[in-house]
């Protein structure tokens, strides 16, 4: 009987030696499939990287890692439709992994592909948690989609959000001081003078200011003057005019409105006292 519990002890314990030596070869593998895939990503050689990772993805789809990494390969090695699916259904499968959704919505982008960006960002874009990166990331990508459309207003809203979440993003940062920049009140003041041999001089001047109601909408004022002199008869022109434009994706337009005017006559000089008298 005691030989018998002995026998039984011995063939579990070799059984089990064998389970764990099963497990260990198999946990190998997976990391030499990995560490492999990774090596020829950094050798350049992309098509091979995505080619074994292909077959490990099919045994353990719910890897996110090698998914991303195999969907990487296959849009560096241009299999853009392969880079899709495979994201497509990590996506599926992780949906709520944050940088998995960054990662496929900047391929979307960056392949113009922006409705089915927008679908994949703006869940993640909505968190607006500031201990999530990847949101700010979402933000920044949307932003930029707008951007691009001329939806300025939009655009610079989804940046000085990114920039709440994340301050370093430099994507973010620099858009939205273009916007910004191209939005920015103005005043421009210029004149000139002409005078030479001829009979008739001028003087002009002329100043411009203007805002921007929104960041497609400026709003600009113009005045100015020129003053005529002909032999002593001096006669001054004034102008003014005030006009709003707005800039909206594939349509322009601009409205004026002027006003002009004589302020009237100065005579001076000999043939101005002559007249008077």
């Amino acid at each position: 009987m005691t030989s018998g519990i002995r026998a039984a002890v011995l063939a579990a314990t070799l059984l089990a030696g064998a389970t764990r030596g099963l497990r260990a070869q198999s946990t190998g593998a997976v990391v030499d499939t990995i560490a492999e895939a990774r090596r020829l990503r950094d050798a350049g050689e992309y098509g091979a990287a995505a080619a074994i990772l292909g077959p490990y993805l099919a045994g353990d789809a719910d890897d996110r890692g090698a998914a991303c990494l195999a969907a990487l390969m296959f849009y560096w090695w241009k299999d853009l439709a392969a880079a899709r699916a495979t994201y497509e259904r990590a996506l599926e499968r992780h949906p709520n992994d944050a940088d998995l959704r960054a990662d496929f919505g900047r391929f979307l982008v960056d392949l113009g592909q922006t409705v089915r960006a927008r679908e994949v960002l703006t869940p993640l874009a909505q968190t607006g948690r500031p201990d999530l990166p990847a949101s700010g990331r979402a933000l920044t990508l949307l932003g930029t989609l707008d951007y691009w459309r001329g939806d300025y207003a939009r655009a610079r809203n989804h940046f000085i959000e990114s920039l709440t979440v994340d301050p370093t993003d430099a994507d973010a940062r620099r858009q939205l001081r273009e916007i910004e920049l191209a939005s920015a009140s103005w005043v421009s003041v210029g004149g000139s003078s002409w005078q030479d041999d001829q009979p008739l001089d001028h003087m002009a001047f002329e100043a411009e200011g203007g805002w921007f109601a929104s960041p497609v909408t400026p709003l600009s004022v113009r005045v100015g003057s020129t003053q005529f002199t002909h032999e002593g008869v001096s006669e001054t022109v004034s102008r003014a005019d005030a006009g709003v434009a707005t800039f909206l994706p594939g349509r322009d337009w601009t409205c004026r409105s002027e006003a002009v005017w004589s302020t009237g006559r100065s005579e001076t000089g000999p043939i101005g006292r002559r007249a008077r008298r």
